[in-house]
């Protein structure tokens, strides 16, 4: 099966299911010209382009200043549980972008980034599309481990980089876009510098082997997290 068949089959068993992004706005800024709720805005286009038809859920990451400095001057801020809730206009139906101020390093986002991902996987209670949009994450365990679970789970992984950054030779999925088109609206993607998973039908799955998976890789993510010593 080439690329474009397993792009198509993903796209298509995927195509009504729930995205949820999860995007580390340190390492895959707002490119000049553009403002934060814009920016999510040609995310959710692009995902449409690419046939992902559902509901869209973006979490972003990093340095708060990262999205406030970029936030257009209609865009209304809320926040609670140390989450801002960022909704483009007065309106206020849904967040554009839900924000998580964090102050670590990469891996630091990347482990957090993880256990919302788990958190979201247990509490949908549904397949869904996750999209990671991320910096360097080739040296990152943690992350191959915490995306294939995700995977086997019966989940559809989706990754977005800046064009010259490595990725992880064990990561599922076959859709890899350029966040510097995807951040702009354009649906830009090249081949992955590695061999990507078949594409396997987890439906078979029971819903307690489903959860089994997730739950063990949410208690691996989180001894990572908490239990390992930082890096330096």
């Amino acid at each position: 099966m080439g690329d474009d068949d397993r792009e198509t089959y993903y796209a298509k068993r995927f195509k009504d299911a729930e995205t949820i992004v999860f995007w580390d706005v340190n390492d895959c800024g707002i490119p000049d010209g553009y403002k934060a709720v814009g920016v999510s805005n040609n995310i959710r286009s692009v995902l449409t382009e690419m046939n992902y038809l559902g509901p869209v859920t973006i979490y972003a990451y990093g340095d708060r200043k990262h999205i406030v400095d970029n936030l257009e001057p209609t865009a209304i801020e809320k926040t609670q549980d140390e989450k801002t809730s960022i909704y483009a206009d007065a309106d206020q139906k849904s967040p554009a972008i839900v924000f998580n101020h964090t102050t670590g390093d990469r891996t630091e986002r990347l482990e957090l980034i993880l256990l919302d991902m788990f958190i979201q996987a247990i509490e949908n209670r549904s397949r869904a599309n996750f999209m990671l949009i991320a910096g360097d994450i080739s040296q990152n365990s943690e992350v191959a481990f915490g995306m294939n679970r995700l995977h086997m789970a019966g989940n559809n992984i989706l990754l977005a980089q800046p064009e010259d950054e490595p990725s992880l030779e064990t990561l599922p999925g076959d859709t890899n876009s350029v966040w510097e088109s995807l951040s702009i609206g354009e649906s830009r993607r090249i081949k992955r510098r590695y061999k990507p998973s078949n594409p396997r039908d987890y439906t078979c799955l029971g819903r307690s082997r489903y959860y089994g998976f997730l739950l063990v890789g949410a208690l691996v993510v989180f001894t990572f997290t908490f239990a390992s010593p930082r890096r330096i």
